[in-house]
């Protein structure tokens, strides 16, 4: 799936989709690890997923109305590093 080709909405939808997968996925290893702290850890990041989620879901999609992404060169930055 190239995002290039999504509307805005699609977009929204697909991020709402991954902080959906992102929390399940934290949701399920916090529930099969032994380590205590690293479970607790592992909760906080799936309820920050949810923050996330939450946010895109209260995006007024109108502001995106006639906008368009274009692919963005390659500045090789990393060859300065």
């Amino acid at each position: 799936m190239n995002i290039l080709n999504l509307s805005p909405e699609e977009l929204i939808a697909k991020a709402i989709s991954k902080e959906q997968d992102a929390y399940n996925l934290y949701c399920a290893y916090s529930n099969i690890i032994e380590d205590r702290a690293a479970s607790q850890i592992l909760k906080e990041l799936a309820e920050e997923e949810l923050k996330h989620k939450k946010i895109l879901e209260g995006i007024d999609i109108s502001v995106f109305r006639g906008f368009s992404i274009s692919k963005i060169k390659n500045q090789h930055l990393t060859d300065f590093m």
